[in-house]
């Protein structure tokens, strides 16, 4: 998956729970296709364990190519198995997306080789946030 690229993002820990809000951020699907992401969150519980029960739900708005581009990233290629002529393809796609799934190693998630881990480094714990 591309980059998500995110102005601010609001990350809290309470005990064995995290909590990430990304209120808007964007994606870059292919040259000159940017996808629109609103409300994105990431909640998960237990994160103590190696593979945490998680959440994810994020609102996506973009022009319809661009999200058929996405979905057409190897390894699935899902549209050029479906034998879908993207190139005449027109159209604006929103919705919105919530998936439930155990979460990986959380630690190289979220310092991975990501733009967001790249500001993760330095942080002031807020008390009640």
């Amino acid at each position: 998956f591309p980059p998500v690229e995110a102005p601010r993002i609001l990350v809290r820990v309470e005990g064995t729970n995290l909590d990430v809000s990304v209120p808007e951020a964007s994606v870059l699907a292919a040259p000159g296709k940017r996808i629109s992401l609103k409300g994105g969150r990431l909640t998960a519980t237990e994160v103590d364990r190696d593979r945490p029960p998680g959440e994810i739900s994020v609102r996506v708005q973009a022009p319809l190519p661009a999200v058929l581009s996405i979905l057409d990233r190897d390894p699935y290629s899902h549209v050029r198995k479906s034998g879908l002529a993207t190139h005449s393809i027109e159209g604006k796609f929103d919705g919105q997306f919530q998936v439930a799934l155990p979460l990986g190693d959380l630690e190289r998630a979220a310092v991975g080789d990501s733009y967001a881990g790249q500001g993760l480094g330095n942080h002031e714990s807020v008390p009640g946030m």
